[in-house]
């Protein structure tokens, strides 16, 4: 019946699907640090999680996720992100990456993952519908599981995510690009200086600036440009299941 319902199970014997459209995850790291080496990295060295790759939290619904980045609005973001964000425990512990994050910063982003044939570990299923793997659960298992009750489990390799799968959402949540146009888009404004404007914003957000807004100027611009973008109903709470893309000329892989 599960498997008639779309439903599969890791090897770790978790229910997992690989229809969810899409995930919403808050991460401090700006949409230029995925679309100039073009893949999210997982923000640590080594876990165990739910899923069968390397576990990197998310969250089903788009309010939630952009409450929590929103929290961090005013805040020193820590290298791990935002301490209230939901993350695995090597994901707030760890990083990949080779310098520090500014304790300056203020502003985390909300994106937006195409999980399309994606291993995605949702908690809240596996409570519902296996909880012979979760309670009792044996005493030797240290496996990190999704504790929220809209948070899940996406499943990434060592070399990450593409950058083609990702997208930031605007701040109003009414519309998201992925960030490999927003990229582009502000590589191809002049900024009268040496300085790329890509640089430039980026700048401004490490040294605290809450500048959010011109993140979201770069996705007008490029929907103005004729590039995919995703509009987003306005005041909705969207979920996972309610996420429709847009067709591309270029197959994901």
């Amino acid at each position: 019946m599960l498997q008639r319902c779309g439903f599969k199970r890791n090897k770790h014997n978790f229910l997992y699907r690989d229809d969810i459209p899409a995930v919403f995850k808050v991460d401090d790291r700006t949409p230029f640090e995925f679309a100039r080496p073009g893949s999210m990295q997982p923000r640590l060295i080594a876990t165990e999680g739910s899923t069968s790759g390397m576990a990197v939290s998310a969250l089903f619904s788009l309010r939630t996720a952009m409450g929590f980045a929103n929290e961090a609005r005013g805040l020193p973001v820590s290298p791990g992100g935002h301490p209230n964000a939901p993350q695995t425990t090597h994901e707030s512990k760890q990083t990949t990456d080779a310098v520090s994050r500014p304790r300056s910063q203020r502003i985390m982003f909300c994106y937006l993952l195409d999980t399309r044939g994606v291993e995605v570990v949702s908690g809240q299923d596996n409570r519902a519908y296996n909880t012979s793997r979760i309670t009792p659960r044996p005493a030797d298992d240290s496996r990190l599981f999704p504790s929220m009750k809209l948070e899940g489990h996406v499943s990434m390799s060592a070399i990450g995510f593409t950058s083609r799968r990702i997208w930031l959402v605007n701040s109003t949540m009414t519309r998201a690009a992925t960030v490999d146009d927003i990229h582009t888009q502000a590589r191809d404004r002049a900024t009268g200086s040496s300085q790329s404007h890509d640089n430039a914003i980026e700048g401004r957000t490490r040294a605290g600036d809450l500048n959010r807004d011109e993140y979201d100027a770069l996705i007008d611009e490029v929907a103005k440009a004729g590039k995919r973008v995703l509009e987003l109903p306005q005041g909705k709470d969207l979920f996972s299941t309610d996420i429709s893309f847009p067709p591309e000329l270029i197959s994901l892989s």
